[in-house]
């Protein structure tokens, strides 16, 4: 474990200096584990790794990929992860992950931020499992019918400016136990873009979120394993509010499929609200 403690001093000007030369001068392995506290960032791409975890972070370390690569050993049976995020406040930045079973795991005490990384090739892009953290800025491409873009199961998450294509489902909200055990609730999710998904946004027993100003573009892709479309509430989600989205060109595959639609009754209590979009489900979806 490489392990960098912040100092604490009482000097705005002195911490700003250490803040400026604290950093990962070791040379990071595959398995190896960053923090807790400190700042690194890589110089040479990490991988194939055939460790559990490529890397791991421990809040609240900083950890900037330096534009590198993080990547897991194909040959490997099992689903290893790319960067494990464990601990509370950290912080990854500038990089890919690619070849591994889940590219990013955010786990641990949350309030996490992960910021304009890239995940491809993985079998899953990203899994956020605890709260308070924010997404912001990132991208991930999948394959059609395998899996989830961004798969959240924690609450009260906020995912900003990311991009999903090529996936089962692009951005995936649901409550179940997966890494851990969440209630994917009070997640906000805007400016996101979803293209050539199954589903570009699917809420499955989840409840309390916001989906804001959001794109789905010609979703409906791939083979068939749920209900296809643009942004799509399952019947076991309620007060749910979905405003300001853009659904258009989703490609129905299956039966009740279209750039918007809810599978509650009436839409029970989720809120659809100034959207544009070409078909729905239903007459309470605007």
């Amino acid at each position: 474990m490489k392990q960098m403690p912040f100092t604490v001093v009482p000097s705005l000007t002195i911490l700003a200096f250490a803040l400026l030369t604290v950093s990962g001068v070791e040379a990071v392995v595959c398995g190896d584990t960053l923090g807790p506290g400190g700042l690194f960032t890589l110089t040479t791409d990490l991988g194939p790794c055939a460790t559990d975890a490529a890397l791991t972070v421990n809040g609240p370390a900083i950890v900037d990929l330096g534009g590198h690569t993080v990547s897991c050993d194909t040959g490997v049976v099992g689903f290893q992860i790319g960067i494990k995020i464990v601990g509370k406040g950290a912080a990854l930045r500038n990089g890919r992950v690619t070849d591994c079973g889940w590219g990013v795991v955010v786990l641990g005490g949350g309030g996490h931020q992960i910021t304009k990384v890239f995940s491809e090739r993985n079998a899953a892009g990203f899994y956020v499992g605890s709260a308070h953290n924010s997404l912001r800025d990132n991208g991930t491409v999948g394959v059609p019918g395998f899996s989830d873009g961004f798969f959240v199961q924690g609450d009260s998450n906020v995912l900003t400016g990311n991009m999903a294509t090529g996936w089962e489902r692009g951005f995936f909200v649901a409550a179940g136990c997966t890494f851990v055990c969440g209630t994917g609730s009070h997640n906000s999710l805007s400016r996101n873009t979803a293209t050539g998904n199954t589903n570009g946004f699917a809420l499955f027993s989840a409840s309390n979120n916001t989906l804001t100003s959001n794109q789905a573009f010609g979703n409906g892709t791939g083979p068939a394993c749920c209900p296809e479309g643009g942004i799509h509430v399952d019947s076991d989600s309620t007060r749910n509010s979905i405003s300001g989205n853009v659904a258009l060109g989703n490609v129905p595959l299956g039966s009740g499929a279209s750039d918007l639609s809810d599978n509650t009754v009436n839409c029970d209590k989720n809120n659809w609200t100034n959207n544009v979009f070409g078909t729905s489900d239903q007459a309470c979806i605007h």
